[in-house]
């Protein structure tokens, strides 16, 4: 694991600490690409506490957003949330979505793609994924960071 994975994963545990946006999306350049194969599976999401007030997560917090499913590269659950049972359920309003390989900030690698909507992945671990959110229509509000860890099965916590 190399000393960006061992930072970043320590951001996530610190709830994103002290750290900006400028820091993390530093952090973010070093880490390494993801092929759009190993994030098949379902992954629950959170976001840093430096982003509470960024109008993405705030929508997200409206919509109940858990996660994301990745059935397969043609076939993805953007937004999952939490049924009345509290199994997961695609949130409708946003859509199926696609997985492409990209490039961004001169990295090719594994993007979500969605109404006109970005996530951009980097590799931290088997089970942890650092994402970057681009949404034009809240561009002035900056790139959204968040990250998906892995769910141990098909019941992932809340």
């Amino acid at each position: 694991m190399s000393s960006a994975e061992e930072a970043y994963l320590a951001l996530i545990k610190s709830g994103g600490g002290d750290s900006t946006e400028a820091d993390t999306l530093a952090l973010f350049d070093q880490l390494k690409p993801i092929l759009p194969e190993v994030l098949v599976g379902e992954w629950d999401g959170s976001t840093f506490d430096f982003h509470a007030q960024h109008p993405v997560t705030l929508r997200m917090q409206q919509m109940g957003w858990v996660g994301k499913t990745f059935r397969s590269s043609t076939d993805v659950d953007s937004f999952v949330g939490r049924g009345q049972g509290g199994e997961r359920v695609p949130i409708e309003a946003t859509g199926n979505a696609r997985i492409f390989e990209v490039k961004f900030r001169g990295i090719v690698s594994a993007t979500l793609v969605f109404n006109d909507k970005i996530d951009y992945f980097r590799y931290l671990d088997e089970n942890t994924v650092a994402g970057i959110y681009e949404d034009k229509d809240v561009a002035a509000s900056g790139l959204l960071h968040f990250y998906l860890t892995r769910c141990p099965s098909s019941a992932c916590s809340s």
